[in-house]
């Protein structure tokens, strides 16, 4: 249901403060909005429907007193719990209670709701900003307060309205004491009439100085009132009338007695139901208790407002306490946490709490014997019945696991350096052959040098040529050399801007002898020029040896055509995206073989490892790039690889598949 539209700009910034207000309006005693309108006439908030009527609407000063008595206890009721959680409505009226068909009260209108909150420092004024984002240093909980004298004399005026059919007049007027007309109080002893009439005195703090404090001690006599009313409302109803034959009263009897065996019925239902609930929550425990010995998980329940934790026996294991408590505290576990985590998951958890999401995180713990363990944990933000704070959680010791992953990382590494140094041997002779040529380059232009010097006069000339010549050969020679040792030995991820053309350029000139002597002619697009890319060059010039050789392969049984090698670098959109791509028209790959292509183990060799696509794979998503594979029209195959403009994202932890373990030089 739809709250009619509001116009004026105070109006609106009521419902708008309303609707902020939602997630601390619990059902059992408001009726939370559920979206906040815009509509041609102005705003208005949707809320849903309970299935009953506006207080307003009930004829007023024509209630039976067991009518009067029901609302009136249900509307006490609603107050208090809403004083119980800590909020004051200050706008109380009749056209702001929804009186539901099961007969409970849910309340509206609370765009001049208030509370206080509580700091270290003690109660403080509130904010009119909600929720409030608490922090490190002020940790914001919400309490219940006092001043409820305005809700409980609009109570009062409301209940003296439905009763009188008038409202009561100002607080500086005298008025007349609550009657009962006649239809209204059917059944109503004078004694009663007489605790109706105090109670509302009371609550319009017109009772000889007397008012109620809190809404609970109305409602406590409002339930003594109820009582009575039962014993001697419903029996004074059944007394015999001047005149009246006694067998009258037989219809109201059997009436009674109908109404007591539904209310057994209805209790025996209800007893039922409880088993039922009590049987399935202790299942539910079970299940639970045997998860929690499964996973060695501890769980534990945060309350924000006492700052208790409460924990099971496993939790107080992983933390380590000593000696150890049932109940900690917030500032206790936080001590636990490794320094180096803990703004981190002091600021996730206040997060969690503003925003009501569920967490999950990783941390550090530091023991008493100054070890470290990890721990995983999930939370849930939740508002209990009084509408206080609560944090349910559970942990879970992650130490193995972390352990095992990084002897993984360890195994991966070693591996992606084999196959590395794998590829290089099988085209060693093809290298030695770049390296040999500078070396006798050297030598014969060191030998034409000294022939130059022992002539008379010395050709100067001709030899600083040949000087020259011998230094644009070493320095070959040790760039080649380099290139070689660069993508075999034994180290860490190094991760730096890479001039990407350059990389592929050093790669296909280390196989340029094997390609001319396989008879491949290839064709380089390369238009990145001095484009940086933020990687790892040996692991980057790796992927592109891995291809180039599976390339070389592809093409070595093609004798009726000419075998081609493109090799293919560019930008691929606005964002920067580079692209590289490896083709050759070779023989190709079958189609129930491309989606195992990057498969480890998988191999369409019969001599092969199945390894390098693998590896290529594990290099490219660990620098936040995706590698894939298409069919080349009319033969051949095309491997593509995309890398994001922000390069390389080898240090997230979910991306440290590869080389970690090659920190450690040896």
């Amino acid at each position: 249901m739809a709250a009619s539209p509001a116009q004026n700009p105070a109006a609106q910034q009521l419902l708008e403060r309303e609707f902020d207000l939602r997630i601390r309006l619990h059902s059992n005693w408001a009726l939370p909005p559920l979206s906040l309108q815009t509509y041609d006439q102005g705003l208005a908030l949707v809320f849903p429907d309970p299935g009953g009527v506006s207080l307003c609407s009930l004829p007023k000063g024509r209630l039976d007193i067991g009518d009067f008595l029901s609302i009136a206890l249900a509307l006490t009721a609603a107050v208090d719990d809403m004083h119980s959680s800590g909020m004051l409505h200050l706008a109380l009226h009749p056209s702001s209670i929804v009186l539901a068909h099961n007969r409970r009260v849910y309340l509206t209108g609370f765009g001049k709701a208030n509370y206080l909150s509580k700091t270290p420092r003690g109660f403080e004024c509130a904010s009119n900003v909600f929720p409030i984002r608490a922090t490190s240093d002020q940790r914001t909980i919400f309490h219940g307060m006092d001043g409820h004298g305005d809700d409980l004399h609009a109570l009062g005026a409301i209940l003296y309205e439905l009763l009188n059919g008038e409202p009561p007049f100002s607080r500086a007027d005298d008025f007349d004491p609550l009657r009962l007309p006649s239809g209204s109080g059917a059944g109503a002893s004078p004694d009663l009439r007489e605790r109706l009439s105090t109670i509302t005195l009371k609550l319009l703090g017109r009772r000889n100085g007397e008012c109620y404090q809190s809404a609970k001690s109305a409602l406590t006599d409002l339930i003594d009132c109820r009582g009575e009313w039962r014993k001697v409302g419903k029996a004074a109803s059944c007394l015999s009338l001047p005149g009246a034959d006694v067998h009258e009263l037989a219809p109201t009897q059997n009436a009674l007695s109908r109404e007591n065996a539904d209310l057994s019925r209805q209790l025996q239902i209800e007893r039922e139901r409880r088993r039922n609930a009590e049987d399935a929550l202790e299942a539910s425990k079970a299940s639970i208790n045997i998860a929690r010995l499964l996973t060695r998980a501890g769980t534990w329940r945060w309350n924000v407002a006492s700052g208790e934790l409460s924990c099971c026996e496993e939790l107080v294991r992983l933390l380590d306490f000593n000696p150890a408590p049932h109940t900690a505290t917030f500032e206790e576990f936080m001590a636990r946490v490794h320094c180096e985590d803990r703004t981190r998951v002091e600021r996730e958890l206040y997060e969690a709490l503003s925003t009501h999401k569920s967490l999950q995180h990783e941390f550090r713990i530091t023991l008493a014997h100054g070890s470290l363990r990890h721990l995983r944990s999930a939370g849930q933000v939740k508002v209990n019945r009084a509408g206080r704070l609560e944090f349910d959680g559970s942990l879970m010791d992650i130490s193995h696991e972390k352990r095992s992953d990084e002897a993984l990382r360890q195994v991966q590494g070693e591996l992606a350096r084999v196959a590395r140094i794998s590829a290089m041997g099988q085209f060693a002779a093809s290298m030695a052959h770049d390296v040999s040529q500078p070396l006798a380059a050297i030598v014969l232009n060191a030998e034409a040098g000294l022939c130059w010097l022992r002539q008379q006069p010395a050709q100067l000339a001709q030899l600083e040529d040949a000087l020259k010549q011998i230094r644009e050969a070493g320095q070959s020679a040790g760039n080649m050399i380099r290139s070689i040792r660069r993508m075999a030995c034994k180290s860490g991820p190094e991760f730096a801007p890479v001039t990407v053309d350059d990389a592929i350029r050093e790669v296909l000139q280390l196989f340029r002898a094997e390609l001319q002597n396989r008879k491949i002619k290839v064709c380089s697009e390369l238009t990145l020029c001095a484009h940086l890319l933020n990687a790892d060059r040996a692991q980057l010039q790796q992927v592109i040896m891995n291809l180039l050789l599976n390339a070389i392969d592809a093409m070595s049984g093609i004798e009726n055509r000419t075998r081609l090698l493109y090799v293919r670098s560019a930008i691929m959109d606005k964002s920067g995206t580079v692209r590289l791509s490896i083709e050759d028209n070779g023989t190709g790959i079958e189609a129930n073989s491309a989606d195992r292509l990057f498969d480890p183990l998988f191999s369409t060799k019969p001599d092969g490892m199945g390894m390098g696509l693998a590896i290529c794979r594990s290099i490219v998503e660990a620098h936040g790039g995706r590698i894939w594979c298409t069919s080349r029209q009319p033969n051949g195959t095309s491997f593509h690889i995309t890398f994001p403009a922000d390069g390389a994202r080898l240090g997230a932890p979910d991306h440290q598949h590869i080389l970690d373990s090659e920190k450690k030089a040896t």
